[in-house]
């Protein structure tokens, strides 16, 4: 059975350009599982990438996932990212290609599944 810890209840967040928040975990984490969706405020239209990022040691980004383009409307979509004992990590909300407008996106129950 996996304990999980709650990083947040949720978290909105606007990407102009980019949107990044670090997390420093206390313990080694397996997975990070979240619900992400453009939020109801954003315009018509908007469009975003969300990604997810473990951080090791020496300060080095490795991807862990990477949405399709989101948009305005979309249903939220899950994510199940393997973050293999990483101790940081780092949520990011970026605009579609070809995007310039701030798009107000939500993570919903985010938690990390810590190793075992």
């Amino acid at each position: 059975r996996h304990t999980r810890y709650p990083l947040v209840t949720g978290v909105q967040t606007c990407a102009l350009p980019i949107s990044q928040i670090r997390y420093d975990l206390s313990q080694p984490a397996q997975r990070l599982e979240a619900t992400v969706a453009i939020d109801d405020s954003a315009g018509q239209g908007s469009r975003a990438i969300v990604r997810v990022f473990a951080l090791s040691a020496d300060g080095t980004r490795v991807e862990k996932f990477a949405s399709p383009v989101l948009q305005a409307g979309d249903e939220p979509i899950v994510i199940r990212a393997d973050l293999d004992g990483a101790r940081q990590i780092e949520l990011v909300v970026e605009p579609a290609a070809g995007d310039a407008a701030d798009v107000a996106t939500v993570w919903i129950d985010p938690r990390v599944i810590p190793l075992e």
